[in-house]
């Protein structure tokens, strides 16, 4: 992040280069001379200075209790980047191109990214609560059961025994006071009840119904009441 590399576009890079604390030199990297230079002025010294006490501030006050072996905390807020990056994956993914839920195969991790509150023209996928501690929530379209999507967050085998899926989840995409997803935790699927098919309506009144699988999770820490009562009624 401090030197601007974490982007999503080449156009992104280009606007954080001006501003970068550090530059790469080999496969290391290096205070650039422009900012060594800013810290000799006194107000950008005293500025700096305030900025990192607040950062310091707030992360002992919402960030320090972390949860399991992951860079984030339990009911907390993030976005589609601050996921990728605290994931340590070696790229950003917009959530466009996440789709929903991604598996990231050098880390082997498997965000999992719900809107809980869908946009009418959106499509219908009915991801909902049962009970604080389950989730039903449908796979990408066109997957099938037996597709890779379903060995990964099933965990069929010996390698995908160890991914790990984590899951954020916010109210409403379009409220532009809720960008990022609660995290709750690492979840599980079930694997006894298993992927099971559902046939969504066509995107087009002249198209194909589009297959899909129902996904049944459970997670490791139940939702708090008033948080679940957020999510699933818009309260807090």
């Amino acid at each position: 992040m401090l030197a601007g590399q974490f982007v999503k576009t080449a156009a992104e890079a280009q606007g954080l280069a001006e501003v970068a604390v550090l530059e790469a030199e080999g496969n290391a990297f290096r205070v650039r001379a422009a900012f060594l230079d800013e810290l000799g002025a006194a107000f950008f010294r005293r500025q700096l200075e305030a900025l990192i006490a607040f950062v310091k501030n707030r992360y002992a006050a919402r960030y320090a209790k972390r949860y399991k072996k992951t860079a984030f905390t339990l009911n907390e807020t993030y976005t589609y980047a601050d996921v990728c990056r605290l994931l340590d994956w070696p790229r950003q993914l917009s959530g466009q191109n996440i789709g929903g839920y991604f598996f990231e195969k050098t880390t082997r991790t498997l965000p999992v990214f719900i809107n809980y509150e869908k946009a009418k023209e959106a499509i219908p996928y009915e991801d909902r609560f049962l009970s604080p501690r389950e989730l039903i929530a449908l796979s990408k379209t066109k997957r099938r059961t037996d597709s890779p999507d379903a060995r990964h967050i099933f965990q069929w085998d010996a390698a995908e025994a160890q991914n790990r899926l984590y899951l954020f989840v916010r109210r409403n995409k379009d409220d532009k006071e809720a960008k990022s997803f609660y995290f709750l935790g690492e979840i599980k699927a079930d694997q006894t009840e298993g992927p099971i098919p559902v046939l969504l309506p066509p995107a087009q009144p002249d198209g194909k119904p589009v297959n899909a699988f129902e996904i049944r999770y459970r997670l490791e820490t139940p939702v708090s009441a008033a948080l679940y009562h957020y999510l699933t009624a818009g309260e807090l």
